[in-house]
């Protein structure tokens, strides 16, 4: 969003508010004016938000690749509206994470390594 005024904030919320009013009604988890994204829990009220607020883009949350975010693309100009869930609610694992492999150098000569034991 542009630097500007109070008063400019205030047209944008009220740009924001008619256009949300416009949209089918869906549930939100949490509203209040100070929560900069709102975070969903279940999989069927996100589901419901996201076709309520139609095109969008999707993209890693804002704690990571464990959520993801959906940026509603048709919001009035100078707004945002952001909603995300942990992945597990709407995504299939395909490749669980892997331990770690490591191959390194011996940091000892093999007498130093027979000497201490390895």
């Amino acid at each position: 969003m542009a630097s500007g005024t109070s008063r400019d904030f205030a047209k944008n919320l009220r740009a924001l508010a008619e256009w949300l009013d416009a949209r089918p009604e869906f549930p939100m988890p949490s509203v209040t004016a100070r929560t900069p994204y709102n975070e969903y829990y279940d999989k069927d009220e996100f589901i419901q938000a996201v076709r309520a607020l139609g095109a969008g883009k999707k993209e890693d949350g804002i704690l990571g690749k464990d959520y993801l975010k959906f940026i509603a693309e048709t919001t009035p100009e100078d707004t945002e509206v952001q909603i995300e869930i942990n992945r597990v609610k709407v995504c299939k694992l395909v490749r669980p994470a892997q331990p770690a492999e490591y191959d390194c150098e011996s940091l000892l000569n093999q007498a130093e390594e027979a000497e201490i034991g390895k």
